[in-house]
């Protein structure tokens, strides 16, 4: 595949996804109307923020069940911290 190519299908790729999360707000919020400043910040943003703390939630419960993190609750709120017993080093997957 050419370098050329290589971009037009990377940026085929972005614009579908772009598509997808406009097309997603739209059906969330059926009568919903914004500029274009205002689609990109709070609609395409806060959908790719939600997606990253799905993506974040998810790997923090693999670290804890890896036994790599603890979870302490405080007034309802969840804290994540490198348990006592682990070497800052395996964290980061060293050996």
């Amino acid at each position: 595949m050419t370098d050329q190519r290589a971009t037009v299908d990377a940026t085929s790729e972005v614009d579908a996804r772009l598509r997808a999360l406009v097309l997603g707000y739209l059906d969330d919020h059926p009568t919903a109307m914004d500029t274009l400043d205002g689609i990109a910040e709070w609609w395409v943003l806060r959908q790719q923020i939600e997606i990253e703390v799905r993506r974040v939630s998810r790997v923090l419960m693999a670290l804890v069940t890896d036994g790599l993190l603890e979870v302490h609750e405080q007034g309802g709120i969840r804290f994540y911290r490198r348990r006592p017993d682990v070497a800052a080093t395996r964290l980061v997957g060293r050996p």
